[in-house]
């Protein structure tokens, strides 16, 4: 019996977009937690559709706790 296939679709706010590819960022540590993101902004995909992101970080920010509940 063939599993079943949804297409499914999300309408993201672009800053809220913007903040998950921060957030990201800092999951992978390419961003210190002493930076702060700035700025992102993402480019037009390329012919094997990979598309840029580029960012703006600022150094020796104070650093926050962040506490998930």
């Amino acid at each position: 019996m063939p599993r079943p296939i949804h297409d499914r679709e999300i309408y993201l706010n672009d800053n809220t977009l913007k903040d998950i590819i921060a957030a990201h960022l800092y999951a992978t540590t390419v961003v210190a937690d002493d930076e702060e993101v700035l700025s992102v902004s993402l480019g037009e995909c390329n012919a094997d559709g990979v598309r840029p992101i580029r960012y703006t970080t600022l150094k020796n920010k104070e650093v926050e706790l962040i506490v998930h509940s």
